[in-house]
C-alpha cells in the first residue's frame, strides 16, 4: 500500500453533474450545479456468467468532513491510499462486498457544513436525501431501499452520519461514525485563543504595541467589553475569501465564528454602528455603630433596567445584596415563525421554484428590532439591616432585622419580548419589601 502498488481491479469512478433545485438561491451564493462522484465495483460491468448487467448493488455515501469535499477523496496521496483505492482494496481482499461509493459534494463558501437543514448555508440535508440519492438510484443500478444504503463520515462529517441515523432512518440502513463532532464547547473552546488573535488582525482602528489601559476609553473599546462585534469578522472574511489558500489558523476561525443554521442570528451581529449605550451600575454599601453595641447597616445600588432575577440571598452571614446576574440591558422583539409561516413566505419570496423552504425545526425566531434601541426602567433598590449582641453568661445571642427593598420598589424586572397580542406585558417585578427577623446563639 505505501508503495502504490495496484492490488486488484481498481474499479471505475465516474464524475457527473447534478443540477440542485434545493440549494439554488442559497444564502451564501454557493454553486447549486455541483459534481458527485460516484465508484463503481468491478462486478458493475460483468458480464450475465457473474451476476450480469442486470445486478443491482448497495450504496455508501461518503459524507467529507469539514473543509472537505467528495472531490477531495479522489486525490492522490503519497505513502497511502485515497478513499476509493482502500474501497477497491478491501473488495479485491474480500474483506467487503461489491457496493457502489458516492462522493457529494457538499462544500459551502464557509468550509463545509454539518449535513443540517441551514436557512443560513443551505438545505443540505433534503439536498442528500431528496436529491441526490434519487439522483444516484435513477442513474445506476442500485438496491434503492433503505436497507442496503449507508452512510458514513469522519469529523463534521460523522456528526452528519450520526444525526442522520437519528433523524432519518427512514432512508439508512446503517451508519458509521469516525470522531464525529460532539461536546462542542470543550471542542472549540481551547482554540478561542487563536481564533481571538486572528480577528484582532482586523481591528479598526488597529491596535498600537505597548502597554493598554485597564479601563475602556474609547467607545470602540466599550462595545468590545460588552462583547458587540466591531465589524472584524466582515472584514476578516472578506479577507479569507479573496486568498488563494487559507492557513490552519484562519480555516479554525471560520469554524469558531461563522456556523450558524439562523441567518436571523446574524441581522445585528455587526453592532458597531449601533448607538448601545455602556453598562453602567452602581452599588453604596455602609455600616455604622451606634450607641448600646447596635450595628446598623445598609445598602444602595442601582442598575440598568434588564431582566434580572430578582431573589434574594438571606443567608444571616451575606451582606444584604440581592443575587442578580448582569445581562445584555436592551429588549428585544422576537418575532416567533412557525412552519407553515416560513413555508409561505419562502415561497413567496420564490424560493425552491416558489415551493418554498420547510422547515425541520418546529419554529425560528427572528429579531425585529436592532439591540440599544428599548430598555427597561432603571431599577433602584436599598436594604438595611440593624443588629445588636446580647450577653447571657456563656450564651451569646445575636438579634438581627432585615428590610429588603425597604422602599417597596415594584419595577418591572422584565416583559415580553414575544411579538403578539403580549407584547411588553410585564413578565416579572422585583420582590416586594420583605422583613426578616432572627438570631444566632453562641456558647
Amino acid at each position: 500500500m505505501a508503495r502504490k502498488r495496484p492490488v486488484g481491479p481498481p474499479g471505475t469512478v465516474v464524475i457527473l453533474e447534478h443540477k440542485s433545485r434545493l440549494l439554488a438561491r442559497n444564502a451564501l451564493g454557493d454553486a447549486h450545479v455541483r459534481k458527485v462522484a460516484v465508484w463503481l465495483p468491478p462486478e458493475y460491468d460483468r458480464r450475465v456468467a457473474t451476476g450480469g448487467p442486470g445486478r443491482r448493488f448497495p450504496v455508501l455515501y461518503d459524507l467529507v468532513g469539514f473543509m472537505g469535499s467528495g472531490m477531495s477523496h479522489l486525490n492522490w496521496r503519497a505513502f497511502s491510499e485515497n478513499l476509493v483505492e482502500r474501497i477497491a482494496r478491501l473488495r479485491h481482499e474480500g474483506r467487503m462486498g461489491p457496493a457502489i461509493l458516492v462522493l457529494p459534494d457538499c462544500y459551502t463558501s464557509l468550509g463545509g457544513n454539518q449535513y443540517v437543514n441551514s436557512a443560513a448555508i443551505g438545505p443540505y440535508a433534503d439536498y442528500l436525501l431528496k436529491e441526490i440519492i434519487p439522483f444516484v438510484d435513477g442513474e445506476f443500478r442500485t438496491l434503492a431501499q433503505r436497507e442496503h444504503r449507508a452512510c458514513f463520515g469522519k469529523s463534521s462529517g460523522g456528526y452528519g452520519a450520526m444525526l442522520h441515523g437519528m433523524k432519518y432512518a427512514q432512508h439508512w440502513g446503517a451508519i458509521a461514525n469516525h470522531s464525529g463532532d460532539a461536546y462542542f464547547e470543550f471542542v472549540y473552546g481551547a482554540d478561542w485563543p487563536n481564533t481571538l488573535n486572528e480577528l484582532a488582525k482586523h481591528r479598526q482602528p488597529p491596535r498600537r504595541a505597548g502597554e493598554q489601559p485597564m479601563v475602556a476609553t474609547s467607545r470602540t473599546d466599550q462595545n468590545l467589553r460588552l462583547g458587540i462585534d466591531d465589524g472584524r469578522v466582515r472584514r476578516f472574511l472578506d479577507k479569507v475569501w479573496k486568498k488563494p489558500k487559507l492557513s490552519h489558523a484562519e480555516g479554525h476561525t471560520i469554524m469558531n465564528v461563522c456556523q450558524t443554521e439562523d441567518p436571523n442570528n446574524l441581522a445585528f451581529c455587526d453592532q458597531s454602528g449601533l448607538d448601545i449605550p455602556m453598562y453602567n451600575q452602581f452599588k453604596l454599601n455602609g455600616s455604622y455603630a451606634l450607641p448600646l453595641k447596635i450595628t446598623l447597616s445598609a445598602s444602595f445600588q442601582s442598575y440598568n433596567g434588564d431582566a434580572r432575577n430578582g431573589s434574594y440571598d438571606t443567608s444571616a452571614s451575606s451582606p444584604i445584596i440581592p443575587s442578580t446576574s448582569m445581562v445584555d440591558p436592551s429588549l428585544r422583539v422576537i418575532w416567533n415563525v412557525d412552519r407553515p409561516t416560513f413555508l409561505a413566505a419562502t415561497a413567496k419570496a420564490g424560493y425552491n421554484n416558489g415551493q418554498g423552504v420547510a422547515l425541520t425545526q418546529s419554529s425560528v425566531n427572528v429579531q425585529l428590532i436592532q439591540p440599544g434601541s428599548k430598555f427597561l426602567d432603571r431599577q433602584n433598590q436599598a436594604d438595611i439591616r440593624i443588629k445588636r449582641p446580647f450577653q447571657f453568661g456563656r450564651l451569646q445571642v445575636e438579634g438581627q432585622f432585615d428590610a429588603y427593598n425597604a422602599f417597596n420598589s415594584g419595577v418591572v424586572l422584565s416583559r415580553v419580548q414575544t411579538y403578539g397580542t403580549a407584547l411588553d406585558r410585564p413578565a416579572s417585578i422585583l420582590q416586594g419589601r420583605l422583613l426578616r427577623v432572627g438570631a444566632q446563639l453562641r456558647w
